[in-house]
């Protein structure tokens, strides 16, 4: 996975990708179109002639079921088209001529029995037929050979800026003669790259393609050749890492995409979404929350060409993590979608509407949003206090929220409330643009003064022992961090059952305090995934973690640790485990609760407030919904997931009865099954 993702992406949608993956194991047939798929086992996916492969299609051929690692072949026939973050399960077989749509998931018991079939949902259901024809229109050898050449442009590109920071470093060491002084100039410098690597992006979107007719379908193959260029920087891994790097992603993101052509409002909350050619017609309103790794694109293939159609969504709305926004969509004021929702092409919510799943579900409720808030809390509270009081372990921290001066307030807010807010969300800012790009820097000197240290130990350091040297200061310096991490934590880290307002002081101390914990935890102690060395650092940052885990967090780590309670006998290898959630312009925590021997596949998702029964077992990428309980030997698949199998009678899982009533219709929408 991570050289299709890191390493590769360079190569999407040319004759390269096919090379690579064929390279990997994978069997692929001629003129594929892939961009950054998502796959562990190559070997077991076998794809026909002229398909399209969108962005990030996960084949998951490999699960745990009953204790043990079951392996199974995804097949696509030819002309197929697999929409973006759709999800081929093994034992998938897609027949000719199918067209499988954006997050839809296929496994072998909704696989397609005949060609031309439309598969919708999760878990995917036929929805009438296609034509059979090709996708995307066929370009001729020109065009492969210029996509060659941009690779090498690119390449170039990054050698150039490698280069710059090389002969930097080598300058000042000649000059001053001091090793210590060239770790902590990279760290700068790293820092002013990124910075310059963002404005040009912005210059090259401007020259390349500075308008965009919305509706008008681009068939030529130079525009072509400009959008999969600009594309691939968009989408790169470097992009990624130097928005994070030089941008505190989150709010001053929006400020970089209005620079991009996009229209932002007021205070918006982007965490690390996914744009591409077209984010000029996205238009954000004021007070926008959105989840990490959400993917927003506003063109539309056909087999004429692209065309681009415009998104827009209103103030005070809050979208979970990984959804995917297509053109033409419409989201109106006060809206919230889930987590892995799917907002299809053309799609629209009313002001106030909730959706969530795929295909997407729309509820509305006349509860205020202060009693949404306060439904989830007390249901939260009684959760938390249930289980301390179970282990004689009942404190203050217990005792359900009192949200009446934390949320809305019964009055219009006056202008010197308005100003107040607004001056906190600058300070919020500020205060973290300085940490972020204060952090490298901070860093940087101190492995400089490691790198000082060992030298008056050693003496001069030769080759041979700079070798051994750098794993030695790497691994000490994680320690350190690690040490800061649970200070952090006991000074109030460790968040209880509660909210934070957006832009508040404790909203800030989580953000930095989230933040460091995951990439501690999908860094420094990844390596030890899957052993009881990762066991134990979750149970030193505050979870209760039972006898013979498995923990395997793949590509990724943790954030709210202490919010963690897993049983016995536990496999877990998917790192969307929330205890946070934004809804409604506030930030809430609520606990999770794994039972003995459940198992929780890659992929999966795992919202707050929701407990998991003994032998509980939830299939790869399952989106589970926010206060549910999930039943003991049982089986969930889809988004949301459903019931598939379970060892007694089948039984419904329950909602609890704030959430119900704060939406009519979803407890019999959870009765359906695949």
């Amino acid at each position: 996975m991570q050289v299709t993702t890191l390493y590769t992406w360079i190569f999407d949608e040319t004759a390269l990708s096919r090379f690579w993956l064929f390279l990997l194991g994978a069997h692929i047939g001629k003129n594929v179109s892939v961009e950054e798929p998502y796959l562990l086992e190559p070997d077991l996916v076998h794809i026909g002639d002229d398909c399209v492969a969108e962005f990030e299609v996960q084949f998951a051929t490999a699960e745990i079921r009953h204790g043990y690692l079951e392996f199974r072949t995804a097949r696509i026939g030819n002309r197929v088209k697999l929409g973006a973050r759709s999800i081929l399960l093994g034992g998938a077989h897609v027949h000719d001529g199918c067209e499988v749509g954006p997050k839809a998931t296929v496994d072998f018991y909704s696989s397609t029995t005949q060609a031309n079939q439309i598969l919708v949902g999760s878990p995917a259901k036929p929805d009438g037929q296609t034509s059979g024809e090709l996708w995307r229109p066929k370009r001729g050898i020109l065009y492969t050979i210029c996509q060659f050449t941009a690779c090498i442009l690119q390449l170039f590109l990054f050698a150039c800026v490698v280069y710059a920071g090389i002969s930097t470093g080598l300058v000042i060491l000649d000059k001053y003669g001091s090793m210590e002084l060239v770790v902590y100039i990279a760290s700068a410098f790293n820092v002013i790259a990124s910075f310059t690597w963002l404005v040009l992006m912005v210059i090259l979107r401007r020259v390349l393609i500075p308008f965009i007719v919305p509706g008008k379908v681009y068939s030529s193959s130079w525009f072509a050749l400009r959008k999969w260029f600009l594309d691939r920087l968009f989408l790169s891994p470097l992009y990624a890492y130097t928005a994070k790097l030089a941008l505190q992603t989150s709010s001053t993101l929006p400020w970089y995409m209005q620079l991009l052509g996009a229209r932002v409002g007021k205070k918006a909350w982007l965490n690390h979404p996914y744009i591409r050619v077209g984010v000029e017609l996205i238009e954000i309103g004021d007070n926008f929350r959105a989840g990490m790794l959400s993917y927003i694109s506003t063109c539309r293939h056909s087999k004429d060409g692209v065309s681009f159609h415009p998104i827009r969504i209103g103030n005070d709305s809050s979208f979970g993590q990984r959804c995917v926004i297509l053109g033409g969509s419409t989201i109106g004021d006060s809206t919230t979608a889930g987590a892995e929702s799917l907002i299809p092409y053309d799609f629209h919510v009313n002001e106030g509407g909730t959706t969530f799943g795929c295909p997407p579900v729309v509820f509305t409720t006349s509860a205020s949003h202060k009693d949404v808030v306060q439904q989830t809390q007390e249901e939260a509270g009684k959760t938390v206090k249930a289980r301390k009081e179970a282990e004689g372990k009942c404190n203050t921290s217990c005792k359900q929220i009192n949200l009446a001066d934390t949320e809305e307030s019964k009055y219009t807010p006056t202008r010197m409330q308005d100003f107040m807010t607004g001056c906190k969300f600058w300070v919020y800012v500020t205060a973290m643009i300085i940490i972020q790009l204060g952090f490298y820097i901070v860093a940087g000197g101190a492995y400089g003064g490691f790198y000082y240290a060992f030298t008056v130990w050693l003496g001069e350091l030769r080759l041979e022992y700079l070798i051994g040297v750098i794993p030695i200061i790497y691994l000490m310096g994680s320690l350190v961090l690690m040490l800061i991490l649970k200070i952090m934590q006991s000074l109030g880290g460790g968040f209880s059952v509660g909210t934070a307002e957006f832009f508040s002081l404790r909203m800030f101390y989580w953000n930095v305090f989230a933040d460091l914990v995951y990439m501690c935890t999908s860094t420094i102690i990844y390596p030890f995934s899957g052993t009881q060395l990762y066991c134990m650092w979750l149970r030193f940052m505050g979870a209760k973690v039972g006898k013979r885990v498995f923990a395997s967090p793949e590509n990724g780590g943790f954030r709210e640790i202490d919010f963690l309670d897993i049983g016995d006998d536990v496999v877990l290898m998917t790192p969307n485990i929330h205890a946070h959630f934004s809804t409604h312009g506030m930030l809430q925590f609520c606990p999770v609760k794994l039972e003995d021997g459940v198992e929780i596949n890659p992929g999966a998702t795992i919202m707050p407030l929701t407990q998991y029964g003994k032998g509980c077992r939830l299939r790869p990428f399952a989106v589970t919904v926010k206060g549910q309980v999930y039943n003991a030997d049982t089986e969930y698949i889809g988004n949301p997931c459903k019931i598939i199998r379970a060892q007694a009678t089948k039984r419904v899982a329950i909602l609890f009865p704030g959430q119900g009533s704060q939406y009519p219709g979803m407890y019999s929408s959870c009765l359906e099954e695949p």
